[in-house]
């Protein structure tokens, strides 16, 4: 829960990935989080787990940006780790910052708790800068931001029951989303499937 003065801010944080980390072939890692900020966004404390690579650059480098944004597609994309999108050098730290994000907030770390494994880390907002207007959020994107984070579950939910709120989900993207908001939520959908089907294949050869 969050306390007084602080809310959860559904958005996209970039770290900075090591050159010589295995599989990893972009320098820059963007992921969607949901940080617990202060009202004047001062503070940040972000929740990834220790598995994420959020977490580890976080550990190693120890400076991020966090985004503002209505752009669905994004977060979707980031959820699913496609995310191909315009960046630019950060001012006070060392890092990336979306182009097309509507504000973008550049942290440090002051306190990093990975005692469990769902860490807790406190960032100081250095810089932070607005760079177009927040459109705002339909029913549509709601719907999609809600399933991105559903997706983002698959190794901790069953597939088939986050298919099921897709399917509630997919009545409002029908009735009130455009093409981006459409195409997002296939991509979504696509990758729940796609773990289900992963899951039924394990299953079999057990």
């Amino acid at each position: 829960m969050s306390g007084a003065g602080e809310l959860i801010i559904e958005g996209v944080v970039t770290t900075l990935n090591p050159d010589h980390e295995e599989g990893v072939l972009e320098d820059v890692n963007i992921s969607p989080m949901g940080p617990l900020a202060s009202e004047e966004m001062e503070s940040l404390l972000l929740k990834p787990y220790t598995s994420s690579r959020t977490y580890r650059n976080l550990k190693r480098h120890g400076e991020g940006v966090f985004h503002i944004t209505d752009d669905v597609e994004l977060i979707a994309r980031a959820t699913i780790g496609k995310a191909e999108t315009p960046l630019a050098a950060t001012r006070e730290i060392t890092g990336r910052y979306l182009q097309n994000a509507c504000r973008f907030y550049e942290f440090r770390v002051e306190e990093l708790d990975d005692r469990k494994e769902r860490t807790r880390i406190r960032c100081r907002v250095v810089h932070s800068e607005r760079l177009r207007d927040l459109l705002g959020f339909n029913r549509a994107r709601n719907a999609v931001l809600e399933a991105a984070i559903l997706a983002s579950r698959t190794a901790f939910l069953p597939p088939g029951d986050i298919l099921r709120q897709l399917d509630e989900l997919q009545v409002l993207v029908d009735k009130t989303g455009a093409e981006a908001e459409h195409r997002a939520f296939s991509l979504l959908r696509g990758h729940v499937e796609e773990a289900r089907r992963r899951q039924a294949a394990g299953n079999e050869t057990r």
